[in-house]
């Protein structure tokens, strides 16, 4: 599987993204881009059968995406 971390700033509308990641690499950037309150951060997954979701702090991958 791939992971990305998609950082979202609501203030000034950006949204940025860091593709690639493994899940560890991708939990481990959430967190840290997460101390940032004023940004909202998600994890999408996307398998080998091109299918993707969002993993939740909680370790869920079927649900709808929450900021972590």
């Amino acid at each position: 599987m791939k992971y990305k971390v998609i950082i979202r700033e609501p203030v000034s509308g950006m949204e940025n993204y860091i593709d690639d990641l493994t899940k560890a690499k991708a939990i481990e950037e959430a967190a840290k881009q997460a101390a940032d309150a004023e940004k909202r951060i998600y994890v999408e997954w996307t398998d080998s059968k091109e299918q993707s979701g969002y993993l939740n702090r909680d370790g869920g991958m079927d649900c709808p995406g929450e900021p972590w």
